[in-house]
């Protein structure tokens, strides 16, 4: 009998990718499992670390690298050890993160508050569903490297809350601010906290205060606000 015929990849499953605001972008992590079963009479026993590679259509621009890695996704098993007759489970991580111009299409103005969700079009990926492809290969000590394809897809959810307070807060600073640039270290109260630091300090700090725009600093509070309310 072929080795292969008794290792089994038995079931593929992925979490929905729900994209979540994070100081002007959008992230999201995707969640995949594999499950196998042993059918061999001895237990098998991965050797080393699981190669994977990923695939997931439209979003694969937007993979992020996680620290260290040269691959963007990172897979791990559990049991490390498959008893004979058992099952083990092959998990796997990736991470996604989508500047504003990159997945928003936004037409009018939204005339009322409560429609803004509804104005609101995600340009090819909210609402779908985006097929999932993961290519695993296995190092097993009485078997060698062996490979699993999970074939699956995600259903894409964006964060619609923080959508429509993002779009909001965007027109109202450019309706307030327009095009005026002040910098920072003319508002009074600035002035009065760098006057107050010791000389040498001053030297340092003002200049790059003086960089700051009142726009800038709007525009981070907003980024900032948003992110810390939607948690």
């Amino acid at each position: 009998m072929k080795t292969g015929d008794q290792l089994k990849h038995v079931t593929s499953e992925c979490d929905p990718i729900h994209f979540k605001y994070n100081m002007g972008n959008y992230e999201a992590t995707l969640t995949c499992r594999l499950t196998i079963y042993n059918g061999y009479s001895y237990d098998l026993k991965v050797t080393g670390n699981i190669v994977s590679d990923i695939n997931v259509s439209i979003l694969n621009k937007y993979l992020q690298l996680p620290s260290g890695s040269s691959s963007p996704v990172v897979s791990y098993i559990d049991p490390k050890t498959i008893p004979a007759g058992g099952y083990a489970t092959i998990t796997s991580t990736a991470h996604f993160k989508i500047s504003k111009p990159d997945i928003f299409l936004i037409g009018d103005i939204f005339p009322y508050w409560e429609d803004a969700r509804n104005d609101i079009q995600v340009e090819g990926i909210y609402g779908a569903r985006v097929p999932v492809k993961i290519i695993h290969d296995v190092p097993f000590d009485k078997l060698g490297i062996r490979r699993f394809t999970l074939q699956s897809s995600a259903y894409v959810e964006v964060d619609h809350i923080a959508v429509a307070a993002d779009i909001a807060a965007d027109t109202y600073l450019t309706y307030k601010l327009g095009s005026k640039v002040q910098p920072i270290a003319n508002i009074k109260f600035i002035e009065d906290a760098l006057n107050k630091l010791p000389p040498g300090v001053k030297e340092k700090v003002k200049p790059i205060i003086g960089q700051i725009s009142v726009n800038w600093l709007a525009n981070w509070m907003k980024e900032y606000a948003i992110t810390w309310w939607r948690g």
